[in-house]
Order: C-alpha cells, then sequence, then structure tokens
C-alpha cells in the first residue's frame, strides 16, 4: 500500500525511486530498490509483529 501511495501523489520515496528508475528502464535499480524495501517490510512483519503477536495472542493453542 505505501508503495502504491507514493507511486501516486509523492515526489520523493522508495515508490518514487522504483517509478523513476522503471521510466529510465534500469532494471537493476528497480530490483534493489524493490528488494530492499521487501527486506525491510519482511523484518517488520516478522521480527517486530511476530513477537507483539505471539505475545498478545500466546494464550491460544497452536493449530495441528
Amino acid at each position: 500500500m505505501v508503495l502504491f501511495v507514493e507511486l501516486l501523489g509523492r515526489g520523493s520515496g522508495i515508490g518514487y525511486q522504483i517509478e523513476f528508475y522503471y521510466q529510465m528502464f534500469n532494471m537493476t535499480e528497480v530490483l534493489a530498490h524493490a528488494l530492499s524495501f521487501l527486506s525491510v517490510m519482511l523484518f517488520i512483519e516478522v521480527a517486530i509483529l511476530g513477537t507483539i503477536e505471539r505475545k498478545i495472542f500466546g494464550w491460544r493453542q497452536a493449530h495441528a
């Protein structure tokens, strides 16, 4: 969602950089920016939100 919003309305940011390099046909930069954004978002999802989720829902039993 963040990338999509940045592509539509921002003049800076990771979404803007991806769109800019895409228009310049520089796929190495597009992939580099996209993968760096993906790795940051994956870290946030697994490390931060996963830890919070385990603490909040720790009382639930694991399903088989």
